[in-house]
């Protein structure tokens, strides 16, 4: 069983680009999702994976180095 697992997501709908990822414990947890959120750059460096190679160089380095979870809200 995998002590972890991860998710990236990229939102390209205006007004502007963001991306944020996610590394998980496997486990159950009452922490919110985002305790866990971490940049798109530290999930490629963890899985060896290349998430957005087709986005031009300049926004995909910029994207994935930071996160802003300001950025991001979850409806329940």
């Amino acid at each position: 069983m995998p002590h972890y697992y991860y998710k990236v997501i990229l939102d390209v709908h205006p007004p502007e680009y963001k991306a944020i990822g996610f590394v998980l414990p496997n486990a159950a947890s009452k922490q919110s999702v985002f305790d866990y959120a971490v940049s798109v750059d530290s999930v490629e460096h963890l899985t060896g994976i290349n998430f957005f190679p087709a986005l031009p160089d300049s926004l995909e380095n910029r994207l994935e180095a930071h996160f802003n979870a300001n950025q991001w809200s979850i409806n329940k």
